[in-house]
C-alpha cells in the first residue's frame, strides 16, 4: 500500500480536479468554453501525473528505475481518468440526460453548417449517424474506458523517462564485490 499510496493520492485528486472542470462548464452554462476546459484538465491530468511520479521517487530516497515511475503514474492516471469517466457516464446517463440531446443537436447544426465542404451525401449519412448513436450504450463506455486507459498509459510512460533518476551507486553495488 505505501508503494502505491502517491498513485493513489494524487490520482484521486486527479479525478475530483477532471470533475470539477467538467462541472464548471455546465453550472456557468458556458457550452462554447468546453474545449478551452478540455485543455485545462488535460495539462492538469499532466501535473498531478508528473506529481506522483516525482512524490514516489522521492519517498523511494531519490531514485527510481522507468518501470517504477511507470507503475505509479499509470495507476494516478488509471484512477483520475477512470473516475472522471465514470462520473461523466452517470452524469449524462443519470443527472442531466437531455445535455445529450442538446449536444447532438449542436454536431448536427455543426454538420449541417459543413454542407458544401464534405458534399451532401456524406453530411446526410454523418447526421444520421449522430441521430440514431446511443453514445452511452455499454461498447460506447467500454470504449471511453478503454480509451482513458490507452491515453494514460502514453502520458505515463512519456512522463515516466523523465521522472526516473538511476542510482549511481548501483552499478558498484552489482559488480562490486
Amino acid at each position: 500500500m505505501n508503494q502505491l499510496s502517491p498513485a493513489i493520492r494524487f490520482g484521486l485528486f486527479l479525478a475530483a480536479a477532471s470533475i470539477l472542470l467538467s462541472i464548471i462548464p455546465y453550472l456557468l452554462d458556458m457550452k462554447t468554453m468546453t474545449m478551452f476546459f478540455g485543455v485545462i484538465s488535460f495539462i492538469i491530468s499532466i501535473v498531478f501525473m508528473f506529481l506522483s511520479g516525482t512524490s514516489e521517487r522521492d519517498s523511494l530516497g531519490g531514485f527510481i528505475t522507468w518501470k517504477q515511475a511507470l507503475k505509479t503514474i499509470w495507476i494516478c492516471g488509471l484512477i483520475g481518468f477512470g473516475i472522471g469517466t465514470l462520473y461523466q457516464v452517470v452524469f449524462m446517463k443519470y443527472i442531466d440526460p437531455e445535455l445529450m440531446e442538446e449536444q447532438k443537436e449542436m454536431q448536427i447544426k455543426m454538420m449541417e453548417g459543413m454542407r458544401g465542404t464534405m458534399g451532401d451525401e456524406a453530411t446526410e449519412a454523418q447526421i444520421e449517424r449522430i441521430q440514431s448513436e446511443d453514445v452511452m450504450s455499454f461498447k460506447n463506455i467500454s470504449m471511453m474506458i478503454g480509451g482513458s486507459a490507452i491515453m494514460a498509459f502514453f502520458i505515463a510512460a512519456i512522463l515516466a523517462l523523465i521522472v526516473k533518476r538511476d542510482n549511481p551507486n548501483e552499478l558498484f553495488d552489482k559488480y562490486g564485490n
